[in-house]
């Protein structure tokens, strides 16, 4: 993946659900759920994987039913398990997250373009002091 420039990254974040996020039971260090919430809509607008992951799907088992001598067919769901994300982590995620999509709509866009600005002013002097910019230079006789 390539590095966002800081205009795709203010169109992302027009596109995506305005106002203040929050992590479900921020005030308390996260919640297990790992939801992320739109404080303005008042619904979630993400979940972040806390526990198992994989691909579900369903399926079927046989189940006796006591009231008499047939079998009954129930559906349950099943899991491939690729991984597993601690309980801690998911909620530091989901906290992570919603702190970030605040920063950013709260002055941050401005802060990583002034940052970017000062570290292109910086290296251009640099290299005008070390003497590799010749252009900056005026020619001696």
């Amino acid at each position: 993946m390539t590095k966002p420039t800081v205009e795709q990254l203010e169109e992302l974040s027009a596109k995506a659900t305005q106002g203040e996020w929050e992590a479900c039971g921020s005030e308390r260090g996260g919640c297990k759920c790992g939801n992320v919430w739109s404080k303005d809509a008042d619904a979630p607008v993400l979940n972040t994987v806390i526990g198992k992951w994989g691909d579900d799907y369903p399926a079927l088992r046989f189940t006796e039913d006591s009231t008499s001598l047939r079998n009954l067919i129930e559906p349950y769901m099943e899991q491939i398990t690729y991984g597993e994300v601690p309980e801690e982590l998911g909620k530091a995620n989901a906290l992570f997250i919603a702190a970030l999509v605040n920063f950013w709509r709260q002055g941050g866009a401005e802060l990583v373009r002034d940052g970017l600005k000062w570290r292109e002013d910086k290296a251009r002097w640099e290299e005008m002091l070390s003497g590799g910019d010749k252009s900056a230079r005026k020619e001696q006789p």
